[in-house]
């Protein structure tokens, strides 16, 4: 939403934080890997969507988060507050992968010009760093992390270590431990 609200309104948005961004848009050309994992995300989102329409909506939330996380106890290893609050959101599991994500642009990227922090799990799936990755080379003097012994919901597994770069990134330039990406 932050990305889109940038590309749309750049003025109203001082800075950019991204983490995790799922835009397939912005995944550069295929190879093996990236086949294989495309793949798996086509499988888990069809088995999700089965599961919404059939009511199973813990279920399919279930499913998501153990494919986001990369293991099939990915729901299970999160904090018990983390998995009450997603199974209370469940019912907008199938919704929200209902409809295809916006399309984005690297040149639409290369547009921005406020201060960006890129984030990502040091453990999160390749469908995902790829993305960060392009993200991050495309838009000017952005700045690239990764949190580590994280996946996909670094915020939840490892809030004060995202909280910390976070707060780096905020006071402004310079940003200690944290480097611009080369575009």
């Amino acid at each position: 939403v932050a990305l889109l609200a940038a590309l749309r309104e750049p003025g109203l948005v001082g800075t950019l934080t991204l983490i995790e961004v799922a835009l397939a848009s912005l995944l550069p050309p295929a190879d093996a890997e990236l086949d294989v994992e495309i793949a798996s995300r086509t499988s888990m989102l069809a088995t999700v969507q089965s599961l919404a329409r059939a009511g199973a909506d813990e279920e399919a939330a279930r499913v998501l988060i153990d494919w986001l996380q990369g293991s099939p106890e990915g729901f299970a290893r999160l904090p018990e507050s983390a998995r009450d609050v997603l199974l209370e959101n469940a019912k907008t599991v199938g919704p929200t992968f209902g409809v295809a994500a916006p399309t984005v642009t690297r040149s639409q990227l290369r547009g921005l010009h406020m201060p960006t922090l890129v984030l990502h799990g040091e453990h999160t799936r390749p469908y995902f760093k790829r993305i960060s990755e392009a993200i991050a080379s495309s838009i000017p003097g952005a700045i690239a992390a990764h949190i580590p012994q994280a996946a996909h919901m670094t915020l939840v597994e490892r809030p004060a270590e995202t909280a910390a770069l976070l707060l780096k990134f905020l006071a402004g330039p310079p940003v200690a431990g944290l480097r611009p990406v080369q575009t």
